[in-house]
Parts: structure tokens; sequence; C-alpha cells
């Protein structure tokens, strides 16, 4: 790749998100994130929780929160309401490790391939993916925090750095609980190389969770932080939460909540929630079980890839960001493997799904007719059908080693 096209692209992806930094964001969560950042700094970090009853997120993004306060406070910024410069600085933790994910992934393909080309092809169709863009300087969601840490966790285990693994696990946990579906593949991955190490990450994933929440415990926030780990799920009941998912046409036909009776029985009753998460126990203990003793890094990122992608198709309860983790993993094994289509049709449909809630209009602050059929139900049903496939397709060439690693 020529330098100056390289340079050119990067340059392009800046601007755009510099220009995105000044438009309003999701006003739903820019305001949760001013206004835990103002009840933060008055409570405390430690005791956020009692401070504000509605802090319903780990403490990493909390800290990143009381950071960004004080940062804005040093440079005397307002935060009574979302305008000006308090709405830019709450979207400045997805601008920056918008960038660290860029390194993150030019280095695992650089140390895997020692072709300079990939690495930049890899950090570049991250770096000006739209669906990436969107949700993070324009939507003002922070997945790509999370994200950074799984991949810094992919990169400690395929470089050999094996122990180190259970560090950036446990921050990715204490920034989303999300991220815990990865851990049963990460692992068993770990396992099939190394017993002594899986303790030892193990070991080092347990002391820095300890560490993480030890202040807040002792600050007798205990309880609320129990709250915010197992309470996440029923939060919602929605079958799917704007999710164009496995759930969305029968979500959109039925208007049930999950709780709801999926199978009867008079010896059993099921709900549509326990088969949900049934469904994805079964594809996290299938992949798992496809982890061989001598895998390879491309094989990694592509159970992986394919956990993530069941989290986000197969549970009830699933917000249309979810999927953001599962196109960065794709994009790193489209780079490695080639496989361009299930990540462009992935990014394409993730960026479509977030425009369905969040309208570009909404953003740009004038009407953009062109995508208004994206903001209409039908198009979900044929979405998620796409979707569906591309996860179905996907775990099928997994399972069934269609890919000679």
């Amino acid at each position: 790749m020529k330098k100056y096209l390289f340079i050119l692209l990067a340059v392009m992806g800046l601007a755009v998100r510099i220009y995105f930094l000044t438009r309003p964001g999701f006003f739903p969560d820019m305001e949760s994130w001013r206004k835990w950042a103002v009840s933060i700094s008055e409570s405390g970090l430690f005791w956020a929780y009692t401070g504000n009853s509605g802090i319903n997120y780990p403490p990493v993004y909390l800290g990143i929160l009381w950071g960004m306060h004080a940062l804005g406070r040093i440079f005397g910024i307002s935060f009574g309401t979302l305008d000006g410069w308090s709405g830019v600085l709450f979207k400045l933790p997805p601008l920056i490790f918008d960038i660290g994910v860029v390194f993150v992934l030019a280095i695992i393909v650089w140390k895997l391939t020692k072709n300079f080309d990939q690495a930049a092809l890899a950090g570049l169709i991250y770096w000006m993916n739209p669906a990436v863009v969107f949700i993070g300087t324009a939507w003002g969601q922070v997945d790509s925090v999370p994200t950074f840490f799984l991949l810094l966790a992919l990169y400690t285990l395929l470089t050999g750095k094996l122990s180190r693994m259970g560090f950036w696990l446990g921050f990715a946990l204490a920034t989303k609980v999300q991220t815990v579906v990865v851990w049963p593949v990460f692992f068993m991955l770990l396992f099939r190389r190394s017993v002594p190490e899986t303790i030892k990450s193990l070991g080092v994933l347990v002391g820095t969770l300890i560490v993480i929440h030890a202040p807040f415990i002792i600050a007798g926030q205990g309880s609320r932080l129990m709250d915010v780990y197992f309470g996440s799920v029923g939060f919602v009941t929605s079958l799917s939460h704007n999710a164009w998912n496995l759930w969305w046409p029968i979500e959109r036909i039925t208007h049930l909540p999950d709780t709801g009776a999926f199978f009867i029985h008079p010896w059993m009753t099921l709900s549509y929630r326990q088969v949900g998460f049934g469904l994805l126990g079964v594809s996290i203990a299938a992949l798992c079980l496809r982890v061989k003793t001598r895998w390879v890094p491309r094989e990694a990122v592509a159970l992986l890839s394919g956990a993530l992608l069941s989290f986000f198709i197969l549970p009830t309860q699933i917000h249309e960001r979810y999927a953001f983790p599962a196109v960065v993993f794709l994009g790193l094994y489209a780079v490695l493997e080639k496989r361009w289509i299930l990540f462009i049709s992935a990014s394409l449909l993730l960026l479509a799904n977030l425009v369905y809630v969040f309208p570009l209009h909404a953003v740009i602050g004038r009407g953009v007719s062109w995508s208004t059929i994206l903001y209409k139900e039908e198009f979900g049903f044929y979405a998620a059908f796409v979707f569906v496939f591309i996860f179905v397709e996907f775990f099928r060439e997994i399972i069934l080693r269609r890919k000679s690693y």
C-alpha cells in the first residue's frame, strides 16, 4: 500500500470523526454520560453507584467518565447541558479507543504475517468502516473500549504472553459485562496450549478483578456491583432490543416479552429467554469443542468471531450495538483469510441497524431522504434474515472446518 494513500485515508477518517464530534450524539446515552459524570464527581468515584441509582455500567467506564469530567473542569467546561464542549468531551473516549483498536489490529496482523500492507489494511478497514465511525463519534457509544481490551487479550494469546490474557479479559469485563461470553473460547484456546499458563491466567484474571473492584466494595458498593453484573440479564424483557437478529421478526409480530412461554409441556415450560440463552450455550460449547491442540492463530480468530456473532444473533434482549465486536473480529479474520463478503455484509447490516435506531438526519441535522427505507420495519425483517444467514454460514464454516488453517 502506498504510504501517501495510507496517510490520506487516515486523515479522512480523522476528519470525519472530528466532524461528528461536534454533532449531537444519541441523546439518551449522551445524557446518561453527562448525569453519571456529574454525580460521580459529586459523590466520588468509589461511591458512584449509591450517588446515582441509574448507573448500570461496571467500574472501568465510570473511571473514564470521572476523568473526562475532571479534564473538563480544568478547562472550565460546564456540564449543565450537552451543548458545546461537554458533548465533545464525552465523545473523546470512543475516538481515543478507536485509535487504540487500529494500532492493536495492525500489530496483530504484523506479528502474524510480517506484511506491512496487510497490517495497514487491518487498521484501515476498521478506521474507515462507516459503522465504526457512526457508533463511536456520531452516536457516542463506547463499544470500542471493551473491544480494545479483547483485542489485547487476543494479542497476548497469539504472541505467547499467555498469563497476561487474564489481565485484559478482566478489564474487558469491568467495562462491559457482555464480554464474558468469549471467556470459554479464550480459556479453551489457552488450555490447549498450556495448562500451567491457564492456571496463571485465571489467577491474573481474578487478581485484576479484585484490584478493580476492591475500592468500590470497601466503600460499601458491593450490593450495587452485584446488581450491575447480575442484573443485566432481565434489565429489559424484549425479545430483541432493536437488534436485527433471530428474535427480531418474532418480537415484531408477537410483541411478547422474552419471559413469555416459547414451549409449554405438562412437565416443563420454556421461556423465550431460556431458549435464547440455551442456544447461545450450545453455540459456545460447540466452538470450544472445535479447539484442537495444535490450533493456529487464524483458527483462534475464527472461533472468537463465531462466539461474538453468536452473542448477537441467539439470545434475547440484545441491543443493535452488540454486533460491533463481532464485526471487528470478522474484519481481522477477513484480512487473514480473505473472507471479505462476511465482513462487508456484517458491517453494512450493523450500520443500517444503527441508523434504524439513530437516524442520519438526527446526526447531520437535515433530511436524508434516501435512508428512509432503513426506518421501516419491513427492511428489518429482510436484514434480520440476512444477518442470521451470515451467522449460520460462518458457523458451519468453523464447525465443519471448511477452511484449512
